[in-house]
């Protein structure tokens, strides 16, 4: 056989040489005829005819060598038996451990691999062959099963269409190459993608193809249907078909399918199909595709960005900017969509007694035909709440479209048609929350906004729910809505003084740091939202959102005098109904309903992992409406009122200034009648909350102000990376630094200077409300057109590398340099111990970098009071303030009885933790396994490297990295912590206390701490002493529980979260409290309102 495949191997290299190559290239991709070049022709068909010739012959070779192949096996099977019977012997005899000079246990699993190959080698399919040629044999063909095709639709390959003929074609469609994606058609497999024809004759569609193997004899078939939303695809016969052989296919190369052409194409759209019936594993073909999002579907309606692939009936249904959001669903997708059942789905996870649900789907259908977009979304969303179990509940309100009533029959959905007073009057969503009161939801659930058309992004039920539940105090959320270039359509505003709504993140990336963390907003521009339930039923219950203000002759602009906006409705705690009164625009409708909301003690957050794709929303505004506001206007001039300054605590001049008359010629003003609307909405809401506004920033101020504008102190954190607050315990103290200085009030924005952008730290800071520049966005973007208050560096590098930079653009600004540990006392220990002169000189160097961040610095963060006092010693005058490892309380109960083993854990990429444990396991563990033979070491921490995992033995087990530290921890009886150089406060031993879980450790270890040894730690730096306490701890229950209790005492006294979030408050507020920041901003605690 080997002989065989050797001289077939010969013969094959008589394929393409090294000229015929570079030919190919010269071969264009838009050429519509056959290869020309004969050199190539000729040399692959002549490959080709050999191939074929000596196809029988292989085949006889290959059965012949399976025969003799199963005569083995059944020789093999035999031999195993005997060996398993005498290795059963050997292992009873107690002859010894040693067999021919190899262990036991190895002779058994070398065999154990043997046979694991000789199973991999039986299960390989009896009619295929591999070798060095590429010669793969297929099986024989079979009939692909109908009812197992699946279809392929989330791709679209690269291909170029054409319409005319052979002489004149005219390129219609390109979908350019390379694609990103070869997409196997096999294991059934059908790929279906479609084309909208702009001309008549489209005759050819040519698709880069790729074989895979050398010689590929697989068949592919092609099929094109006529796309028809009125006769199912399955009963239509192909406007045209063709199987050919992949043999005939150039590798990564287009192939040509010509067909007779078809006449009136214009306007039509043509359905391809391709699949291959005798495909294997081993032996099939692929077509290069990219993936079917919109970007990809615009740009394949398009010819060199001018002539759009639609009709003029197919514009009118969809408009341009819909199909630049949506890639547009052809007719049979919609077809399959609307054909599944959602009654099924809804019927789940429900509450049978009361009938509740846990999420109520409200949908706008604006008269956009989104028909084919409806049953998407809501599949999408029932899956979502299938992962979590959840029962959704679905209602669609709008103007009457029959297509949706239709589909909403058959499939058990609400439909509320909206009077046409609704739509005359701009009141789309007051009408709605009144519809939406009478609700079947569960008194914790949730009712989401949104119009038809929009494509929910991953997980939003989760992320819903875990927004509300670590946010108890928010009532509504609002989501992002992206476009197709991955930019802002929708998302929060910030409204200024003046009425105006900005939401400056429209048009932005949605990957922006703006735009990825969470936020407590006070407007948006768009009415799509999620709401409590009990908020709904709690302050609207009662309340008729939708009354007759604007019925009869209500466009008489009475409404626009004020007598109903001078804010006497806002007493009391229940919504007032007439609130929506004198609003005509969504932005202006859902910003009255956030301040509502905010005026009872609600927030409205922004949660960017809520995500919607879909068009930009806008207001339909009727013409009577627009020419009632534009006479009202120019007959008076509308000014808004200056509250009487007493009204107010501390106002400032300039402030009130900017409360002059607004008066002028509106005409000069406003070129779009939309314009008129929006600036009346403004001045009613002016009206209505204008001593509310007064503290708001202006129109003019600058966007550092707008982006803050409940003018919160604000604070640049810089660190060489983001906090990995699972892997060591100085990331773990800089989250929760972080996390204090968010609850504190401060708008925190951090960098992490290797730009990593890990999503799981990532989203942990920015689900905090924290803005993260990585990834595409640098310390520029982070400091560019901001003026912080604060600013803190962390590390020794980081602050040599930053303190120049920052002072110099935010000069007002106080710099904290935060030591983390002092790092040149660290190295100097390291080079005593391993007598280093390298490690020496690096110390002295990183000495002069360190005292120099400190004295540019206004005050210098410690970690532990030894640490402060090394920094004194060597300048008295520095300003320092220790700043502890902070402990949270953690539910977990630990006892001497459930508990074994000793625990060391660390991040193994630090030198102190590595020198640790091969110092520890040489020369102390050995002691105590004199005391207690079968005790065992668990070696936990992340970045363990090869030599420590060789340590592994029935003694040591070398764990490793785990997700959750504290449930490992609590199995253990005792940490120990030999670490003989280091510096700060060892976050190991703290996080290990506040478990209860009893520590032995050095000197050095424990230091900075106010730790007594016998009391809440045992202390010993003599290997002989370090093994005798463990023993004693490991041994005597009453001992153990002793420094047990006390440890985890001590540890919520001193370092509790509480406890340190309250000192670091009072440090910010005496060091602020002369500044800049203390004059604009007031003390944290005064920032009550935002």
């Amino acid at each position: 056989m080997n002989k065989t495949i050797h001289e077939q191997s010969k013969q094959l290299t008589l394929g393409l040489g090294s000229q015929d190559i570079r030919s190919l290239f010269k071969v264009h991709a838009g050429d519509i005829g056959p290869l020309t070049n004969d050199i190539i022709q000729d040399n692959y068909n002549r490959l080709v005819k050999w191939i074929k010739s000596h196809e029988v012959h292989v085949t006889e070779e290959v059965e012949a060598f399976f025969e003799r192949w199963h005569l083995l096996e059944k020789q093999m099977a035999k031999l195993d038996e005997k060996i398993e019977s005498l290795l059963n012997q050997l292992h009873s005899s107690r002859v010894g451990k040693i067999w021919r000079g190899i262990p036991i246990p190895q002779v058994t699993t070398i065999l154990k691999k043997n046979r694991q190959i000789r199973d991999l080698i039986a299960e390989a399919p009896i009619d295929s062959i591999t070798g060095d040629t590429g010669l793969l044999l297929p099986k024989n063909k079979k009939p692909i099963e109908k009812d197992r095709v699946q279809e392929i639709l989330d791709y679209t390959p690269v291909f170029d269409a054409f319409a005319g003929d052979m002489e004149n074609p005219e390129l219609m469609v390109r979908v350019a190459a390379p694609g990103p994606h070869p997409v196997a058609i096999k294991d059934n497999k059908r790929l279906c993608f479609s084309i909208c024809c702009a001309h008549n004759d489209f005759f050819c569609i040519k698709i880069m193809l790729a074989t895979y193997v050398r010689v590929n004899t697989c068949d592919l078939r092609v099929f094109i249907f006529k796309e028809d939303e009125n006769h199912d695809r399955h009963r239509l016969a192909p406007v045209f078909s063709c199987e050919f052989n992949a043999i005939d296919v150039l590798d990564n190369q287009y192939y040509p399918i010509s067909f007779p052409p078809i006449g009136d194409s214009r306007g039509n759209v043509y359905r391809i199909e391709i699949d291959s019936p005798n495909a294997t594993e081993d032996q099939h073909i692929a077509v290069w595709c990219h993936p079917a999002d919109s970007k990809l579907m615009t740009d394949a309606r398009m010819i060199s960005g001018s002539k759009l692939l639609i009709n003029d009936e197919q514009h009118e249904r969809f408009p341009l900017s819909f199909l630049d959001t949506q890639a547009a669903l052809y007719p049979w997708m919609r077809r399959l969509l609307s054909g599944i059942p959602l009654k099924q789905f809804m019927d789940k996870k429900t509450d049978k007694q009361h009938k509740r649900v846990d999420h109520a789907l409200w949908i706008y259908n604006n008269k956009i035909d989104h028909s084919g977009f409806l049953p998407a979304a809501l599949l999408l969303f029932f899956q979502m709440a299938e992962q979590v179990g959840r029962s959704v509940s679905v209602s669609v309100y709008g103007v009457h479209d029959p297509a949706i009533e239709t589909y909403c029959e058959l499939n058990s959905i609400e439909y509320h048609v909206m009077p046409k007073s609704v739509i005359q009057e701009c009141k789309v969503l007051p009408w709605a929350l009144q519809q939406a009161r009478e609700n079947i939801v569960s008194p914790d659930g949730f009712i989401w906004f949104f119009q038809s058309g929009m494509r929910p992004g991953k997980d939003l039920i989760k992320n819903a729910e875990t927004m509300f539940r670590h946010y108890p105090e928010t009532g509504i959320l609002l989501p992002v809505v992206e476009n197709h270039e991955k930019k802002v359509s929708h998302s929060f505003g910030q409204i200024t003084r003046e009425g105006h709504i900005h939401t400056f993140p429209v048009g932005m990336s949605v990957t922006h740091p703006l735009n990825s963390c969470a936020r407590n907003v006070d407007a948006t521009d768009s009415p799509f939202f999620i709401i409590r339930n009990r908020v709904l039923t709690e302050f609207f219950y009662n309340t008729s959102f939708y009354g007759n203000s604007l019925d009869g002759n209500s466009l008489d602009g009475n409404s626009l005098d004020g007598n109903s906006l001078d804010g006497n409705s806002l007493d009391g705690n229940s919504f007032d109904g007439n609130s929506f009164d004198g609003y005509y625009t969504a932005p202006y409708q859902m910003t009255e309903l956030i301040w509502q909301l905010k005026k009872r003690d609600y927030k409205v957050r922004f949660d960017p992992r809520i995500s919607f794709a879909g068009d930009r929303f806008k207001d339909e505004i009727p013409e009577d409406i627009v020419d009632m506001l534009t006479l009202s206007s120019s007959d008076e001039k509308l000014s808004v009122e200056v509250v009487d300054a007493d009204q107010y605590e501390e106002p400032h001049q300039e402030i009130r200034e900017h409360f002059d008359d607004q008066d002028g010629d509106k005409e000069d003003r406003f070129d779009e009648p939309y314009e008129w609307v929006i600036d009346h909405d403004r001045i009613s809401f002016l009206k209505r909350w204008r001593k509310e506004l007064f503290y708001k920033p202006a129109a003019y101020d600058d966007i550092s102000v707008l982006l803050n504008p409940d003018r919160q102190t604000t604070a640049l954190v810089i660190d060489l990376t983001l906090p990995t607050f699972d892997e060591d315990s100085g990331s773990l103290r800089m989250f929760e630094i972080l996390k204090m200085l968010v609850e504190l009030g401060i708008r925190v924005t951090f960098f992490p200077d290797n730009l990593d952008c890990t999503p799981k730290y990532r989203r942990a800071l920015e689900f905090m409300g924290i803005e993260v520049f990585c990834g595409d966005y640098g310390i520029a973007d982070a400091l560019a057109g901001r003026q912080y208050d604060i600013i803190m560096l962390s590390r020794v590098d980081i602050g040599h590398r930053y303190m120049n930079i920052v002072k110099l653009l935010n000069p007002n600004a106080r710099i904290y340099y935060d030591t983390v540990d002092i790092h040149y006392v660290r190295e100097f220990r390291q080079a005593e111990i391993e007598l280093d002169d390298n490690m020496r000189r690096r110390a002295v160097k990183t000495r002069q970098k360190e005292l120099a961040n400190a004295v540019m610095s206004d005050v210098v963060f410690t970690v532990t009071e030894d640490d402060k006092k090394h920094l004194l010693k060597e300048i008295p005058s520095l300003d320092c303030f220790v700043l502890p490892n902070i402990h949270r309380k953690l539910p977990f109960d630990i006892s001497w009885e459930d508990t074994d083993g000793l625990v060391f854990i660390g991040n193994y990429n630090h030198p102190p933790n590595e020198d640790a444990v091969f110092y520890f396991v040489e020369n102390v563990l050995p002691l105590v396994q004199k005391k207690i033979p079968d005790i065992c070491l668990y070696l936990v921490g992340s970045y363990m490297k090869d030599a420590m995992k060789a340590l592994a033995s029935e003694s040591i087990k070398a764990v490793g990295w785990v997700e959750d530290v504290e449930p490992e921890l609590v199995k253990r009886r005792v940490m120990v912590s030999y670490l003989r150089y280091g510096a700060g406060m060892k976050g190991k031993i703290g996080q290990a206390m506040s478990l209860g879980l009893p520590v032995v450790s050095t000197t050095i270890g424990a230091e900075g701490m106010g730790l007594k040894d016998q009391e809440n730690v045992m202390v010993a730096d003599d290997p002989e002493v370090f093994a005798e306490k463990i023993c004693q701890l490991y041994s005597d229950k009453k001992v153990w529980e002793a420094i047990s209790g006390n440890s985890r005492k001590y540890i919520y006294s001193r370092y509790g979260i509480d406890v340190i979030k309250e000192k670091l408050k009072n440090f910010l507020d005496e060091d602020l409290k002369n500044s800049v920041v203390s004059q604009i901003c007031g003390p944290l605690s005064g920032n009550t309102y935002q």
